[in-house]
């Protein structure tokens, strides 16, 4: 499955990385995500609690941000599985384009994931995998935009 979206925030791009690189500000933009250990050097390793329609269905994996350009480019890689032998795979080109009022965030997400086409059909779950991907943005934005109402305050 092939995604990608572009995203705007009223921040510098370093407060973006930030976020990325604090793991419970991480953990806080992923849905469902109820733990989530690491660091952006090492790795992160999470655990999902979610329901997929009457499913409930338990995800862990790990997440490798590898930096390829300093604040503004960043491979993201994802892999994990349930124990209802579904795996999620996932490598997503994230860039930060500093704009004169903020950051432009832009994707490309390609997945690769047996457990959602299991449980919901492969249209549904490229749907499904979409609007997952703008949560993570929303939630991200949520976290940047208090944390840069802390350092106007």
């Amino acid at each position: 499955m092939l995604n990608s979206g572009q995203h705007m925030f009223l921040v510098r791009p370093p407060v973006i990385v930030r976020h990325l690189s604090m793991p419970d500000s991480l953990r806080q933009c992923i849905p469902k995500c109820t733990l989530l250990t690491g660091s952006l050097q090492d790795g992160y390793d999470f655990t999902l609690q979610h329901k997929i329609g009457p499913i409930p269905v338990t995800l862990k994996g790990r997440i490798e941000i590898e930096e390829e350009a300093h604040n503004a480019r960043y491979l993201i890689n994802i892999s994990g599985s349930s124990r209802f032998s579904g795996t999620i795979a996932a490598e997503v080109l994230l860039k930060l384009a500093a704009k004169p009022r903020g950051t432009l965030v832009s994707y490309d997400a390609e997945t690769e994931t047996t457990l959602l086409v299991r449980l919901l059909g492969k249209e549904r779950a490229e749907t499904y995998f979409a609007k997952a991907i703008d949560h993570v943005f929303d939630r991200l934005r949520l976290q940047v935009k208090d944390d840069a109402a802390g350092q106007t305050a």
